[in-house]
């Protein structure tokens, strides 16, 4: 006789959907430190707060905050990158979009200091790609996905 077992089919409906996926991307990423798992987390990390920000269940002070950081995260509003303020959440923000932009671009654009995957040598294989350079600094990935992720999930009220 079949056992019936039901699972939870994720889907991607409102901010907290995302906000789960990112938690599941990055899990992802620090088993394999693959730079096709990165990317996923950081990509969806790239579109949470535009979902809370369009969403119509968000309470308005958390769409204010939204709206406050996708500014930030714009290359229009005159916010200047700096990769030596990581200690900065806007910087990390700032950081996401960039390589989201540098993801879907063949080109750098305003700019913007060189990113690249590195990792430590000697190196085994498979390469785990722990770091991020930008310009001339090697920042830890994990670091800044785990920052932006508890940064979120601090000021989200899950139901």
């Amino acid at each position: 006789m079949l056992k019936k077992i039901n699972y939870h089919i994720p889907v991607l409906n409102d901010y907290n959907d995302w906000l789960d996926k990112a938690k599941y991307n990055f899990e992802k990423y620090q088993n394999s430190y693959g730079v096709y798992d990165l990317a996923d987390c950081l990509l969806t990390l790239n579109v949470l707060p535009e979902w809370i920000a369009k969403s119509d269940n968000a309470p308005e002070n958390l769409k204010n905050i939204a709206n406050e950081k996708l500014a930030y995260m714009s290359a229009s509003n005159g916010f200047i990158f700096d990769e030596t303020q990581f200690d900065d959440i806007n910087q990390k923000l700032r950081f996401v979009r960039i390589f989201c932009n540098f993801s879907k671009h063949s080109t750098p654009k305003n700019k913007f200091p060189k990113i690249e995957m590195s990792s430590t040598l000697p190196a085994s294989f498979p390469i785990k790609f722990e770091n991020i350079s930008i310009g001339d600094r090697f920042i830890n990935a994990s670091t800044i996905i785990n920052d932006v992720i508890t940064f979120w999930d601090s000021i989200i009220d899950k139901k």
